[in-house]
């Protein structure tokens, strides 16, 4: 039979693996972007730094990646895809600003869209 209490449907819910994949790429994504913020860029690029992680990954996974037997399973690769998306993110606006010579503006757009959709397109090549 069930348990119909509160608790065992709340712990359900907070233990799910969707959760924990937000939970997981937030964790990841609020100390790089604090980071991001005061070694390299301004406000609008931190936000779309945070938006690329803590909102990319977890929809990546929730359309595209795969169904995770285990909790920390499913921990272990949100951060994978978590660091990887902030070092692409980094590395693009870097790139965009040092070699490109483009505004941080225009190189963290440029970031966003690898950060984010490189993520997506990885994950639906894949499956």
């Amino acid at each position: 039979m069930p348990s119909t209490e509160p608790s065992s449907t709340l712990r359900q819910r907070v233990t799910s693996t969707r959760n924990v994949t937000i939970a997981t790429a937030i964790a990841v994504a609020l100390p790089a972007a604090y980071a991001f913020h005061s070694q390299l860029a301004g406000d609008q690029s931190v936000f779309l730094l945070l938006l690329a992680v803590a909102v990319g990954v977890p929809s990546a996974f929730d359309g595209y990646g795969p169904d995770f037997e285990s909790r920390w399973n499913c921990v272990f690769a949100t951060l994978w895809v978590s660091s990887a998306v902030v070092v692409a993110y980094v590395g693009s606006f870097v790139a965009g600003v040092d070699v490109l010579n483009v505004s941080p503006f225009l190189a963290s757009i440029l970031a966003f869209l690898v950060g984010f959709l490189g993520p997506m397109a990885a994950l639906s090549a894949v499956s």
